[in-house]
């Protein structure tokens, strides 16, 4: 009986089912280093880019850098962690953002796209848990987490001469970002009335029943129906991940704002 050698075992095990496993990229944290915080700013080391650091960020957060070997993405990871006043307690993870080169970009579980640039793309990782135990420290993290919205996160992204942030889909309203996309089905741009209206001074409700958003400011009241088109002035209420949406021509036609859209699909509203 012939007696096959060990290379050679493993190397006909690696040719069957499991050989997909060598193809596999397998991300290793090759290095981690601290961020000084305190600098107020953070500087790219595989990627060309420069992040501004808050004063509240300096003062409550501690940050790291993970670089990755035997893959090329993403090309690095920025760690935010919380501190809490009660030591000895562990840092709790506030953020994270990953950097990829615009042409290798996959995006990680839990992580959603937060800019794309010339040359990068930029994701960013909250923790869906507040593992704080504190109260005082429970409020701060949850107050700086609902600041870090996208528009406040791209904000503190700068970039090198050559490159400049793309926008898919983005909203603007009275020359603010929103955090919520708009939706575009065949010829149709959505827009979500709740978070554009709101940005506008509308009180917005909703009513279970009926299945239909209000809309008031001052002496301005509007009821959209979900299943009355025509008392929508012709345009089909739909909902989308628990937000009600309506087509970009209500705001021209009903509330008489001037609605822009470019070749991106994003969408640019002001009031006359």
């Amino acid at each position: 009986m012939l007696r096959k050698s060990l290379p050679f075992l493993l190397a006909l095990f690696l040719t069957g089912k499991n050989a997909s496993l060598m193809s596999e990229p397998i991300n290793i944290v090759s290095s981690v280093s601290r961020l000084d915080l305190n600098s107020g700013r953070v500087t790219g080391e595989r990627a060309d880019y420069f992040l501004d650091i808050p004063t509240m960020w300096s003062g409550y957060l501690i940050g790291d850098r993970e670089l990755i070997i035997n893959s090329i993405w993403p090309l690095e990871k920025l760690n935010f962690y919380f501190t809490p006043s009660i030591q000895p307690s562990k840092p709790a993870l506030f953020l994270s953002v990953n950097i990829y080169s615009i042409y290798h970009y996959s995006l990680a579980p839990g992580h959603k796209k937060l800019v794309e640039t010339d040359k990068y793309v930029f994701t960013v990782y909250f923790p869906v848990e507040n593992p704080l135990k504190n109260k005082t420290d429970i409020a701060i993290y949850n107050s700086m987490k609902a600041d870090a919205t996208d528009e406040y996160l791209t904000g503190l992204i700068r970039l090198s001469a050559g490159d400049e942030k793309r926008y898919d889909d983005t909203i603007w309203v009275n020359g603010k970002q929103l955090d919520i996309r708009a939706i575009t089905e065949g010829n149709v741009t959505y827009l979500p009335i709740r978070a554009v209206c709101e940005r506008l001074g509308y009180n917005v409700g909703w009513l279970v029943a009926q299945e239909a958003v209000t809309m008031r400011r001052g002496d301005v009241y509007e009821i959209l129906l979900k299943n009355d088109i025509n008392a929508n002035q012709g345009f089909s209420l739909v909902l989308n991940n628990n937000s009600a949406y309506i087509s970009s021509l209500y705001f021209i036609s009903a509330l008489k704002l001037n609605v822009e859209i470019d070749e991106r699909k994003n969408v640019t509203l002001n009031e006359s």
